[in-house]
């Protein structure tokens, strides 16, 4: 349950200009979220990668 929410709580920082974000990235987030796949009965985290990974995408088309 802790992991979970500290990967809910990395994600929404904006990764590019807020200064609290610390070391916290996509890859990070995703890495995380990824390590409690196999406690995701009803696919929340699976579809919370998907959204991350698409962010990350579009950060890097900006």
């Amino acid at each position: 349950m802790m992991q979970t929410n500290s990967v809910d709580l990395t994600y929404p920082q904006g990764f590019r200009t807020d200064p609290f974000k610390g070391n916290a990235s996509y890859d990070k987030v995703i890495d995380l979220a990824k390590q409690g796949l196999n406690n995701d009965d009803k696919g929340y985290r699976r579809e919370f990668i998907r959204l991350v990974e698409a962010a990350k995408g579009l950060e890097r088309t900006n």
